[in-house]
């Protein structure tokens, strides 16, 4: 091969790259943009309906709970 053959290669291989990365960057952007208007349109809701709340630390231990049916231990009465 000669020097303006390898050349002339190498400008076509650049000119895909250069498409596949710009249509993946309107890709990402497109899917962007769309997580972005369904996240928008999501109603917030005035209430919160559990039949039971647990919070717990960093190693699981239940801190605060909330609910109707307590474990037997934690009955104050």
């Amino acid at each position: 091969m000669d020097f303006e053959h390898r050349v002339a290669k190498l400008e076509r291989r650049h000119s895909i790259v250069t498409m596949v990365l710009v249509l993946t960057l309107v890709g990402f952007a497109s899917l962007a943009a769309y997580q972005a208007s369904a996240i928008h349109a999501l109603k917030s809701t005035t209430s919160l309906r559990l039949k039971e709340l647990r919070i717990a630390d960093d190693k699981g231990v239940d801190r605060v709970v909330i609910s109707g049916h307590l474990p037997a231990k934690w009955r104050a009465f």
